[in-house]
C-alpha cells in the first residue's frame, strides 16, 4: 500500500519518498517510522511503541527518538514549530494529523489497465465461437474465411489432425497386410508336395574290344 500526502507520495515497498517526480532522500529508519506513524493515524503513539516497533525494544535515548520525529517531519516538509503532519502529544506521544489518501501498489496498478486492453484487444480481433455454423469446414470454402480471421489456424490444424489420420490409418493397414502375405507364402510352400528322386541305371562303359593283329594270308 502506498500512501499520498498532499504532493508527497510514501512507497513502503520501494522504500523511497517522491515529491511528484523527483526523490526525497530519507533513511530506511526514519521511512518506517513514518509509515507507522501513518497506520496508527486514527490515534496518538506512544514512545514505548514506537521503540517497540523501530528499534525492536532495544533501549534508546530520548534524544535520539527526537532526532527521528525531526528527520520525518522534515522528510514531507513539516517541522516542530508548525507541526502541520506529526503532532506531539505531551505526555503521550506523537499523532499524525495530515490528510491521507491510500493508493495501490505500483506494480498492481500498472499491470490491471494492461490486463483489461488484453482482454478488449482479444474481444475485438477474436470472433464469437459460439455462432459458427456447424459445417464451416465446407461450404463456402477456407478462401471466405481466410482473411482478417483466427479460424484459418484452426481449420490448418484440423485438416493437418485429418491427414495425419489417414497416413496412419494406411500405415497400420500396410503393416497388418504384409506379415499376412509372408505367411501366406510360406504355408503354401510347406503345403508344396516334396520332389521325388528318381534313380537312373548307372551306366557301365565297356571298352571297345581289342583286334590283334593278324598276319597277312598267305598265298
Amino acid at each position: 500500500m502506498r500512501y499520498r500526502i498532499g504532493a508527497y507520495l510514501i512507497d513502503p515497498a520501494a522504500y523511497e519518498i517522491r515529491l511528484e517526480d523527483a526523490l526525497v532522500p530519507v533513511e530506511p529508519q526514519v521511512l518506517e517510522l513514518l509509515v507507522f506513524l501513518i497506520e496508527k493515524r486514527e490515534r496518538a503513539v506512544t514512545k514505548d511503541e514506537i521503540i517497540e516497533r523501530i528499534w525492536k525494544g532495544r533501549i534508546v535515548s530520548d534524544a535520539t527518538l527526537s532526532s527521528r520525529i525531526k528527520a520525518a517531519r522534515q522528510a514531507l516538509g513539516d517541522d516542530g514549530v508548525a507541526q502541520k503532519l506529526i503532532r506531539t502529544v505531551h505526555g503521550r506521544g506523537f499523532r499524525f494529523v495530515a490528510e491521507v489518501t491510500e493508493a495501490a501498489p505500483a506494480a498492481a496498478a500498472s499491470a490491471k489497465p494492461q490486463k483489461v486492453g488484453l482482454a478488449q484487444h482479444d474481444e475485438a480481433q477474436t470472433p464469437a465461437a459460439s455462432h459458427e455454423p456447424a459445417g464451416w469446414l465446407s461450404g463456402t470454402g477456407l478462401a471466405a474465411i481466410l482473411p482478417g480471421s483466427r479460424r484459418w489456424t484452426v481449420a490448418a490444424g484440423a485438416l493437418a489432425v485429418l491427414l495425419g489420420t489417414g497416413f496412419l490409418v494406411n500405415y497400420l493397414l500396410t503393416a497388418q497386410r504384409v506379415p499376412a502375405e509372408i505367411v501366406a507364402s510360406r504355408a503354401a510352400i510347406r503345403r508344396a508336395p516334396p520332389l521325388k528322386r528318381t534313380s537312373q541305371p548307372s551306366r557301365t562303359v565297356t571298352s571297345a574290344p581289342k583286334w590283334s593283329s593278324c598276319p597277312p594270308a598267305s598265298s
